[in-house]
């Protein structure tokens, strides 16, 4: 299996971000509403096999003017390397993750996002 597959079948069952069995609170149903507006952030995702509604925990640490910056993590996902990616709003990172014990699954995933409110 490759990086898409591997990390699809990890998340495939998750509850999405936003619905009762994951957090239907008002940050989460913004997110869950917005984030897919983004459409470098969900098709860099996409090719890694991962959805931005799918995220382990997703938090809104700031709401100033007219955003809300979340913090996404997703904490076991496979990646070929550790990277940086930044873009418009926020900023992507793939790290090691010590804690991980899920044999491939050896990164954990951040995102630190700002978010229009719309």
């Amino acid at each position: 299996m490759d990086v898409k597959q591997l990390n699809e079948n990890l998340y495939k069952n998750r509850p999405t971000v936003g619905s009762p069995s994951h957090c239907d609170c008002k940050d989460c149903l913004f997110y869950a509403e917005t984030i897919m507006l983004n459409e470098y952030l969900e098709r860099f995702l996409n090719e890694i096999g991962l959805n931005p509604l799918k995220a382990d925990e997703v938090w809104c640490y700031k709401e100033a003017d007219e955003f809300k910056y979340y913090l996404v993590d997703f904490f076991v996902v496979t990646a070929l390397k550790e990277q940086t990616l930044s873009f418009n709003n926020g900023k992507l990172i793939i790290a090691s993750n010590p804690f991980a014990d899920l044999g491939q699954y050896r990164h954990a995933l951040t995102i630190d996002i700002r978010l229009q409110k719309i």
